[in-house]
């Protein structure tokens, strides 16, 4: 799964010291005053063979469940309203993962394509008819557009050596990906950095340009992690800069680039509330051996963790609109 590059590291020493961490799962029932939004996240409970399942939270960090609770490797990756879409190997080859679709209360887990597909991130569109993912065909550098039926509607291929990690633009019209221009012989490290595409004119544009490129990365660290949107028309971002990650916002107008968070401690794979105002990050402070959820609010600064456990990996927060529902438990 989605340990190629920041965490390829944090995965060595969690291997050396064999611990995985178990969170408590809850059943939910009805109650209007449940929140607005959920958290959902990944957690490696057994990291001897990687077996990541999705958990949900309120955005508190209170009332764990664990939503996928399989013997098969899951991991969130999108969301449109209150619906999920995670790659799983369920009921296929180890590495073979397929896009799932399910919800809060984990009901169903409909599968939304036969195509396998590589370690990439989903996005969703036109209120989740349309998807854009990438296929497992490591030596094709393109993205899938699909229906809601898993059929591909568009082939898109950017005139780059490699692409990854998708997002559909504001306005749906393009995509803004991970890109490398030339790959040399030896991939790593990867000068990767953020491209818009346009579905349309297949116009392409580089957003970000690394300073330094290649200078102090690590085999499998991000110049320019996976894009997410935020709601003021700007992409947030991952990067690997004076010796920590830190997550960075380019404006696509003007390429002005901004520092979201701090140095102090490493920030990759994260979402935005809906109103911008707080940003939900997998961090690892740097005396920490495992990875955890943490808040920020943007407008005081004010960082909170949300899940713990000395040598756990809860990473990659997803944001998604909740049901009218809390768990049976609820303190």
């Amino acid at each position: 799964m989605r340990t190629n590059y920041l965490y390829a590291f944090a995965i060595f020493i969690f291997f050396i010291v064999g611990c995985g961490t178990t969170l408590e799962s809850n059943p939910y029932v009805q109650d209007p005053t449940a929140p607005d939004y959920l958290i959902a996240f990944n957690v490696a409970e057994n990291i001897d063979d990687q077996n990541y399942e999705v958990f949900v939270m309120h955005p508190d960090g209170s009332h764990l469940k664990n939503l996928s609770n399989s013997p098969y490797k899951e991991w969130v990756y999108a969301s449109d309203q209150d619906y999920l879409f995670l790659v799983s190997n369920m009921n296929a080859c180890e590495g073979c993962f397929f896009l799932y679709q399910t919800d809060a209360n984990a009901k169903r887990f409909v599968k939304m394509s036969e195509i396998p597909l590589a370690d990439s991130w989903v996005d969703v569109r036109k209120n989740g008819r349309e998807f854009i993912v990438k296929p497992m065909n490591q030596d094709s550098a393109h993205f899938l557009l699909l229906n809601k039926q898993g059929d591909t509607i568009e082939i898109l291929a950017p005139p780059l050596d490699y692409v990854n990690d998708a997002v559909f633009s504001h306005n749906e019209k393009m995509i803004v990906f991970r890109g490398v221009e030339k790959l040399n012989d030896q991939v790593y490290p990867m000068t990767d950095e953020l491209y818009e595409f346009s579905i349309k004119s297949k116009q392409l544009r580089k957003l970000t340009s690394y300073k330094d490129a290649g200078l102090g990365k690590g085999s499998f660290d991000y110049q320019a992690g996976p894009p997410r949107r935020m709601n003021d028309g700007r992409y947030s971002y991952a990067s690997y800069q004076n010796g920590s990650y830190s997550i960075f916002a380019v404006d696509p107008k003007t390429l002005e680039i901004d520092q979201l968070t701090s140095d102090t401690m490493n920030q990759v794979w994260h979402d935005w509330s809906k109103d911008g105002k707080l940003l939900f990050f997998d961090g690892q402070k740097m005396n920490q051996k495992g990875q955890h959820i943490y808040v920020q609010n943007m407008e005081t600064k004010r960082l909170r963790q949300l899940t713990f456990g000395d040598e756990s990996l809860h990473l990659a927060p997803v944001i998604f609109k909740a049901p009218r529902m809390i768990y049976d438990d609820y303190e």
